[in-house]
């Protein structure tokens, strides 16, 4: 499902902000194994986002404050460690474990008003991601850009509330590991 949310567009070269409501994320594709968790997020941008980036110009999206967790309040990933912090602090509730692991980011699609981002969450060694059968993703910020950038260095940032929840595929929580 389409996941909208009241929220803001900021220039970041010139600070202007742009209210904005019918930017909407979804999660289109998933896959999950004991190693990696890979998601395509599906971003539906608005006209008034549209007006500042048109979507085929886009060259780097992100979601710099993302935590994705499970429904036994375990962390699968977040990007930044004050993310956990100020969603712990937010959310009161206390993870009862964080994996670590790693991710890629990267532009799969883009058409007219859509933007497909995949997010490729791995981890190794004995640190192996749960048999998760609902995923929560919470995030409030959508950084863009038209060109190349470090995340944080986005030509506009929409804030928002993007907070939605994933079912995971039977196959994909009762897997077994062939080695």
């Amino acid at each position: 499902e389409e996941q909208g949310s009241n929220s803001t567009i900021q220039n970041e070269e010139t600070g202007q902000i742009i209210e904005d409501n019918e930017t909407t994320v979804k999660v289109s594709e998933l896959i999950m194994d004991d190693f990696t968790l890979s998601m395509t997020f599906e971003v539906t941008l608005s006209d008034k986002v549209k007006d500042i980036i048109k979507a085929q110009d886009v060259v780097e999206m992100n979601f710099p404050d993302i935590v994705v967790y499970d429904e036994n309040d375990v962390i699968l990933n977040m990007v930044y460690e004050d993310t956990l912090n100020k969603f712990i602090q937010e959310n009161n509730k206390q993870p009862k474990e964080v994996i670590g692991s790693g991710v890629n980011v990267f532009l799969s699609e883009k058409n007219e008003n859509t933007v497909k981002v995949i997010y490729n969450f791995y981890t190794g060694g004995e640190c192996i991601y749960p048999k998760s059968k609902e995923i929560y993703i919470d995030m409030n910020k959508i950084g863009i850009s038209k060109n190349e950038i470090i995340m944080g260095e986005e030509e506009i940032t929409l804030k928002g509330d993007w907070n939605f929840k994933v079912d995971v595929p039977e196959k994909m929580y009762n897997r077994q590991n062939i080695v």
